[in-house]
């Protein structure tokens, strides 16, 4: 029961970061398209891990790659 607690517990903690990622990106869309404006793009907005088990720390990086025309500038960054 543990486990499948954790387990759960860390696919939300992804989803509430990648939705964080993607209200950003959402919110460059609603810029004029005639500006130049940063986009974000994340591949793999989640990540199964599979089985886990009690005391193994668990680690995955997300890549997010800037796909307009402007800097992209990443700021408030929150974990989990």
């Amino acid at each position: 029961m543990r486990k499948k607690f954790f387990f759960v517990l860390v696919q939300v903690i992804i989803m509430i970061s990648a939705m964080g990622v993607l209200t950003a990106v959402h919110a460059d869309e609603s810029a004029p398209a005639d500006e130049s404006a940063p986009t974000a793009f994340v591949e793999g907005i989640s990540y199964d891990f599979g089985t886990l088990f009690e005391g193994i720390d668990v680690i995955h990086d997300f890549t997010i790659k800037n796909t307009g025309d402007a800097d992209l500038e990443i700021v408030k960054v929150r974990t989990g």
